[in-house]
């Protein structure tokens, strides 16, 4: 927001984090219910996050001064590895497109046809993503997992 276009104004290096469509702790869209699923925020969906424009606000002529975008993934809630890949996935790929490509290039429903062939990487490599009906891909709970107690020390 302003924080950061005044910073680049002043000749400051930025990284873009800004809480409108950075968060992916927030709320990601439809979920099939239940405690383990409960999340906060703001609705952050991929489609958000792929339509936020990181550089609003800041001074074309500052704009060397954007060194980048960042995505925040706040762990108190995060009880599980499967926890962690639904709300990371697939925004985390939106984020990345948008890092890399100028908006005058950017297309929501051509990301979207491409993203069908990204969703079958996540399944090879068996990551628990929040499907577009908000289901984890994997069917995989997201329920804390309990440890196993600390072993002693010998």
């Amino acid at each position: 927001g302003a924080g950061a276009a005044a910073f680049a104004a002043q000749g400051l290096n930025i990284v873009l984090a800004r809480v409108c469509c950075t968060y992916f702790d927030w709320n990601g869209g439809a979920t099939p219910g239940g405690a383990e699923y409960e999340d906060f925020g703001n609705l952050t969906p991929v489609e958000k996050v792929y339509n936020f424009e990181p550089t609003i606000g800041v001074d074309p002529s500052r704009l060397d001064k954007v060194l980048g975008v960042q995505g925040q993934l706040w762990s108190e809630f995060i009880w599980s590895q499967n926890k962690l890949d639904y709300q990371a996935w697939p925004r985390s790929c939106a984020l990345a497109e948008i890092a890399w490509t100028p908006q005058s290039n950017r297309n929501y429903a051509d990301f979207h046809a491409r993203l069908q062939v990204h969703y079958r990487r996540l399944d090879r490599m068996r990551i628990n993503y929040r499907r577009e009906d908000g289901n984890p891909a994997q069917g995989l709970s997201v329920a804390a997992v309990p440890r196993p107690p600390p072993s002693k020390p010998q």
